[in-house]
């Protein structure tokens, strides 16, 4: 195991050679580290997070190759750690959660081991982990852990609730508020209150991203009519689109995360009122899933980081059972997986500025999107016939 493991993490470092621009995001944390220090940077980021991303400067790499190098080395070996509870809990076998992880990094590029999303999505997906071994205390820290480091595993905390008794749910909701509860007093501690809401407040003001789903046919009319549409690089350090129809868009992008939450809502009823024996770790994983797809189809931001967040948990869910992740949800994933690292890195600026904007490079864009829309409603209708109540036996 440890020797595809090693070859496809080298791969994912090799390729920040040609894929360099990458190290952009932790060029700009050690700048605004030693700028502002860690109690008022980086408001994007719950301060967890920003306290995780001074610890090489606390050891006494401030900037530069000994900055890159320790912070990737963290993120390597937590993604090793991860690698190792997938190959535990699957009895110490190559399976196709397995396979998934380890593809899903070089296929990505060198995303798995320069963001924090990363951490964040192995935590949560750590924390299904948990749940499939009736360890619900443990499951509710990890997720908490999660959102200490970027808010998106919040989505999945009703889906921990599904498996077990009332009594296994409040042991999770106790790991949860006991785990939050820590974060919040740190958070205070070492930013003051208005540090808990910075990252909500930061996200509201951000404008409709190049990448989102939202923005893509204002790509398509640019492409054809230049002129009308315009992208700027906003606070956000991200490309974001301004012209005519995008606040209409914004608001349609709003009216569809509410008409998500009502289908999601429909499915958790369901998933509440099936027989125990279908309220599994399984089911847990493809809410989970389901929710962060909704999420991200309707929101006004798309990084290409946001596919680990799939990525982690459905390699878990690949080991929950045979059928968790069958051979076309599989293809949707990883194709979707190599489509944005075509996007990302490699064709960015085709997106950012409407002088390079290529039509191949949009057409992928919209294959991307419509992988993701495929998987989510592929998980959608195996959440609705697992949740079919059975007559007993």
């Amino acid at each position: 195991m440890w020797s595809w493991y090693l070859a496809s993490r080298a791969l994912c470092v090799l390729l920040l050679v040609p894929e360099f621009g990458v190290l952009s995001d932790i060029t700009y944390f050690a700048r605004v580290l030693t700028e502002m220090g860690p109690a008022r940077a980086l408001p994007e980021y719950p301060w967890p997070a920003v306290a995780l991303l001074d610890l090489p400067r606390l050891l006494g790499a401030q900037s530069g190759l000994p900055y890159y190098v320790s912070l990737v080395a963290l993120f390597v070996a937590v993604d090793a750690a991860f690698a190792w509870c997938l190959w535990r809990a699957g009895g110490s076998r190559m399976t196709r959660g397995m396979i998934v992880w380890l593809l899903a990094g070089p296929v990505l590029g060198p995303l798995v081991v320069t963001r924090l999303d990363s951490l964040a999505g192995e935590l949560a997906a750590l924390a299904l982990l948990a749940l499939s071994a009736s360890r619900p205390a443990r499951a509710g820290t990890l997720i908490a852990l999660g959102c200490g480091i970027k808010l998106f595993p919040a989505v999945g905390l009703p889906a921990l609730l599904l498996p077990g008794d009332w009594r296994q749910r409040l042991v999770a909701i106790g790991g949860i508020a006991i785990t939050g509860i820590v974060l919040v007093a740190a958070t205070v501690a070492a930013g003051g209150l208005e540090r808990l809401w910075s990252p909500l407040a930061f996200q509201a003001q951000r404008g409709l991203q190049v990448e989102a789903f939202a923005a893509l046919p204002f790509l398509w009319l640019r492409h054809f009519s230049p002129g009308n549409w315009e992208s700027r690089l906003g606070a956000c350090r991200c490309y974001e689109l301004h012209g005519p129809g995008v606040e209409q868009a914004l608001q349609l992008a709003s009216a569809g995360l509410l008409i998500g939450l009502v289908g999601l809502a429909v499915l958790y009823v369901r998933a509440f009122k099936a027989p125990a024996t279908a309220r599994t770790a399984a089911l847990a994983a493809r809410l989970s899933v389901l929710a962060l797809i909704v999420f991200i189809a309707t929101n006004k931001v798309f990084s290409p980081q946001y596919m680990i967040w799939l990525a982690a948990p459905l390699a878990v869910l690949a080991l929950l059972a045979e059928d968790g992740l069958p051979r076309a949800d599989f293809a949707l994933l990883i194709g979707a997986c190599a489509l944005t690292q075509v996007i990302f890195p490699l064709n960015y600026a085709a997106l950012a500025h409407v002088e390079e904007s290529r039509a191949w490079v949009l057409a992928a864009l919209l294959a991307r999107d419509a992988a993701i829309v495929a998987l989510g409603v592929r998980l959608a209708a195996r959440i609705w016939r697992d949740t079919l109540k059975r007559d007993p036996a």
